[in-house]
């Protein structure tokens, strides 16, 4: 892969990751991982919850497999963007199906939902907040109803979850900032350009036309002293032709 050159980029809910190389992206799969592990360790006879747990631990060993076999076909580039198009696929399913990054802002809550209150708890606000069916068995009714309670809370921005959004929203200013920094200096200094070309020309202007003015003076003070000039020389020629009459 060339220098510069990005390995695969990855659609998200609402974002869209590029890595660089594998290296960028076996960092972002360990990240991952470690951050939703707490799923795999809930004990629960529920299908529905079980069946999210699977949609991480499923795309969690496809990026794995990815790596592997993308590794693997080094000198076969053909194979390698074949298994850059099953990964793509892959990520829209795993999206689809209830994941999330965990700098989301909702996975940020259920993080800190899972510490205020239990594993259970925040795994079915997680299903609420990813739109999943929830099929609960009898015997863990009270984990869903708090479960989505607390999600609801959320939603309508209980005072809970203010920091929570605060700090999602200051990550999202941040990033804009360090994106299009770059791109406001450059402007700025287009315009304190354009802004120091303009004072140049009023300046220019106005000598012209001062200039101008002058030039107008000095016109008329000419035709004055050709008038004056002219005046004399037919006075004069009316005296000569008086005393030669």
């Amino acid at each position: 892969m060339n220098k510069g050159e990005v390995l695969i980029k990855l659609q998200f809910k609402n974002r869209e990751k590029e890595f660089l190389n594998t290296d960028h992206l076996r960092e972002f799969l360990e990240s991952q991982r470690n951050s939703w592990s707490w799923l795999q360790e809930i004990s629960s006879r529920d299908i529905s919850l079980n069946r999210l747990r699977t949609v991480y631990s499923k795309y969690f060993e496809q990026i794995d497999d990815f790596l592997n076999q993308y590794e693997q076909h080094k000198d076969h580039k053909d194979r390698q963007d074949s298994l850059k198009r099953e990964l793509l696929s892959q990520t829209q399913q795993a999206t689809n199906s209830g994941f999330l990054l965990n700098d989301n802002i909702k996975a940020k809550f259920v993080a800190e939902l899972k510490e205020k209150t239990t594993r259970l708890v925040a795994a079915y606000a997680l299903m609420f907040l990813t739109e999943q069916d929830i099929n609960p068995p009898t015997n863990v009714i009270r984990p869903v109803v708090e479960g989505i309670c607390r999600a609801l809370q959320f939603l309508q921005g209980n005072t809970d979850t203010v920091k929570i959004q605060q700090d999602a929203l200051e990550s999202m200013r941040k990033n804009w900032c360090a994106k299009f920094g770059e791109q406001h200096n450059n402007l700025r200094s287009q315009n304190d350009q354009l802004i120091k070309e303009i004072a140049e020309l009023k300046s220019k202007h106005s000598e012209l036309i001062d200039s101008f003015k002058t030039e107008i003076e000095e016109s008329k003070k000419q035709l004055k002293e050709i008038e004056h000039t002219y005046d004399e020389k037919l006075a004069l020629q009316s005296s000569v032709q008086y005393l030669g009459g």
